[in-house]
Parts: C-alpha cells; sequence; structure tokens
C-alpha cells in the first residue's frame, strides 16, 4: 500500500538536514524566550550583550532577555532559580547571595546580581535591594538595569536619608544616558515620605526578562486558537530571521489542538527551510511526538535519531538523554 505524501516527504527532508558546527569547549545551557537552548559556547561579553555559539552558529542576547543559565560549575544556581520562579524570595535571595562571591564570570555576576535584586526587593528587603542595586550598575549599565530598578523603599527615615546620599552622589557621577536617568529616579521614590511596596512588579521582572511573548503566554494557558490568530498575523509582518519560532510555536498550537498533519508539517518547515536555527532541533524532536501520537513509530525514531546527531556530537549529555528516553518508548 502506498504511504501518504507527508511520509515520503518527512523522510527526504530527514536527508537534506544539516547539522551546525561541534563545539568541544564546556558549554552552558540558556533559556532565552521560554526555550532551553543547549550546551552553548560562551564567546565574550560585549556591553550588555552575550555573544555565544551554537549548532546554528555564533549568536547574540541582550543580558535582559536570558531568564537562566545552566552550568556544571555552579549546580546551586539550579536552586537558587528555582526558588526565584516559585516567588520563594528570601529562599533565592539567600542562595543567590550566598552563591555570588564565587562567580568570576561577569555575565553570571551580573545575571545573579539582577536577581538578588529583584529578590531582595520582593522580599521587603528594600535597603539591601538597593545596596545591590548600586553594585550591580557599576558591573552593568543595559537594559537588564533598567528591569530591576528597585520598587520599593524603606520604611525607616534614617536609612532612606543614608540611602538617598549614595545614590544622588552616584548620578552625579555618571555620564551614562541610561544609567542617569534611572538613578534621579531612586532619588525621587527615596526622598517621597510614602513607604512602598509591590511585590508582584518586583517577582515579575526577571522571570519573564524583558517584554513577554504574547504568543507563549496563551500557549502555555491553553488559548491555542488565539495564539493560531496572532501568529497569523506575525508571519505576515515578520523578516524572515523571526520564521523559525514563529513556525514552531504554530506546530505546539496545532498539536495541542490535535492537527496533528499540520502541526507535523509546520515544525519540518523548520526543518527544511531553517536548517541552522535554534529550533531546528526542537523542531525535531516535536515532530516526533506528534508522528508517535499519529502511530507512525518508526518516522518518529528516524526524527528523533536525527535530532540525536547534533547533540551527540557536541556533548550535550542531557538533550541526548531527553531524547535516548523518545527513542525508548517507541521500541
Amino acid at each position: 500500500m502506498m504511504q501518504p505524501k507527508m511520509t515520503t516527504w518527512l523522510l527526504l527532508a530527514l536527508v537534506g538536514a544539516t547539522l551546525g558546527p561541534a563545539s568541544p569547549a564546556r558549554a552552558e545551557d540558556l533559556r532565552i524566550g521560554g526555550i532551553w537552548y543547549r550546551s552553548v559556547r560562551i564567546i565574550r561579553l560585549s556591553d550588555d550583550r552575550l555573544i555565544y555559539e551554537s549548532s546554528a552558529g555564533q549568536r547574540e542576547v541582550s543580558l535582559a532577555k536570558i531568564q537562566a543559565i545552566r552550568t556544571d560549575r555552579y549546580p546551586e544556581l539550579a536552586k537558587a532559580d528555582e526558588a526565584f520562579e516559585k516567588s520563594d524570595w528570601a529562599a533565592a535571595a539567600d542562595r543567590y547571595s550566598a552563591l555570588l562571591p564565587r562567580v568570576r564570570e561577569d555575565y553570571l555576576k551580573i545575571l545573579i546580581s539582577a536577581k538578588l535584586v529583584a529578590s531582595l526587593d520582593a522580599s521587603k528587603k528594600a535597603s539591601a535591594a538597593i545596596q545591590q542595586y548600586l553594585k550591580l550598575v557599576r558591573l552593568d549599565q543595559g537594559a537588564l538595569v533598567a528591569a530591576v530598578s528597585p520598587r520599593n523603599m524603606p520604611a525607616d527615615t534614617k536609612e532612606r536619608k543614608m540611602l538617598l546620599g549614595t545614590v544622588e552622589a552616584q548620578a552625579r557621577a555618571t555620564s551614562s544616558p541610561t544609567l542617569k536617568p534611572l538613578l534621579q529616579q531612586l532619588s525621587k521614590r527615596l526622598a517621597s515620605k510614602e513607604e512602598s511596596f509591590d511585590a508582584a512588579s518586583a517577582g515579575s521582572l526577571l522571570r519573564q526578562s524583558g517584554p513577554a511573548d504574547v504568543v507563549d503566554q496563551l500557549l502555555a494557558a491553553g488559548k491555542n486558537e488565539k495564539a493560531l490568530e496572532i501568529l497569523k498575523k506575525k508571519q505576515a509582518s515578520k523578516s524572515p530571521g523571526s520564521l523559525p519560532k514563529l513556525y514552531y510555536q504554530r506546530g505546539l498550537a496545532l498539536a495541542k489542538l490535535g492537527r496533528d498533519e499540520e502541526a507535523a508539517l509546520s515544525f519540518m518547515r523548520v526543518v527544511i527551510h531553517f536548517p541552522k536555527s535554534l529550533q531546528r532541533n526542537p523542531s525535531l524532536i516535536e515532530a516526533g511526538k506528534v508522528l508517535r501520537t499519529m502511530k507512525r513509530p518508526g518516522q518518529a525514531r528516524d526524527l528523533w535519531t536525527e535530532a540525536r546527531k547534533g547533540p551527540e556530537a557536541r556533548g550535550e549529555k542531557k538533550t541526548v538523554a531527553e531524547i535516548d528516553k523518545l527513542l525508548a518508548s517507541v521500541k
């Protein structure tokens, strides 16, 4: 019996797919826009942008958009981030505070310092948050500093007066067009007699790491039809560089709606047309899951086997283990 055309098309896509370059260096896992990018190699920090290399080649990202980092050098960072995600601000602040003095890498110092500021701010430790913020601005003057500017002011008048003098002095000393207005705003809040506390705003700062992707939010809320409506508009107006993520998101929405063939096609568009994109491997994996649901285990296995090659060559043990579990499910 002749198999459906999509089957042949998917198998041809596998033949035409290419792998990104392997990197023997020790690497980190980055979470950006809710997606984990495994075993990327950090190259350098340039201003407030992190330059890194992945299977898709060299990339850069604003520190403000990095939601989390996993590294074998600091395993306790994962526990601190877990507390942060759960809004356990006191525990998060304690863990970041304990870790920060031992961190050597500038990009990690900045990210951990920013989360420490947000955690202290949300746990009513206003004075400590402002003091830590003043340390942070000596390390970074980019978008991340604006994202974690303390919202909450200490109730004690003497504490406010002491901090106000320090902040005003730093505002006068800086020539940064980004930092000066932030410090001036902080000075105004300290000079005000009103006590403020807003855990919600402080707590949401770095979990979203900048403007939230509305499609990711809709997918997480199970509003898949609405997500598809927005994706249709985005695909009509976005540049080609943004299409891999849009097709990947579309595949996720379609799969959750049970529109399996459309979902598989959307994922495979990423694989075929954007073989060097960061969404290539996630698309292979998700397409395999859809094919397994469609009772096509052989084709799912082919996709997962292909997805495994890149991570295996780059020594991405976590990703390889995840794919191996999927492969075991179709044996």
